[in-house]
């Protein structure tokens, strides 16, 4: 038997001579991801995105490569110093203006707002 290749939401599956080998395509990931966030145009697209990023951390915690708020942090911090090659790497443009004031309000509120 020939191999045998089957891509499904970011899954793939292919026979190997032991039996059949499933995976997960990062990259696959990654594009739907960009696609969801790239379609946030409006305050309750962002509160729909803040849900479903809750939602899950709950259900899937262990595939968090930052799972407490000190490394969440550290790593927010660490891609902004470099976005622009994430921007260059997924061939998107550098956003211009970006409300770095709100961004701060937002955080700052979530250590303090009831």
């Amino acid at each position: 038997m020939g191999l045998v290749e089957i891509n499904f939401n970011c899954w793939n599956a292919k026979n190997v001579r032991d039996g059949l080998y499933l995976y997960n395509n990062l990259s696959c990931k990654l594009e739907m991801m960009l696609m969801k966030i790239n379609a946030i145009k409006t305050k309750q697209d962002f509160l729909t995105f803040l849900d479903n990023l809750k939602q899950d951390h709950l259900e899937n915690i262990q595939q968090w490569e930052n799972k407490d708020l000190q490394s969440f942090l550290t790593a927010m911090h660490n891609w902004v110093v470099d976005m622009e090659g994430f921007y260059a790497n997924t061939q998107q443009p550098q956003p211009e203006h970006i409300p770095w004031k709100i961004f701060a309000d937002i955080l700052m509120a979530g250590k303090i707002y009831e």
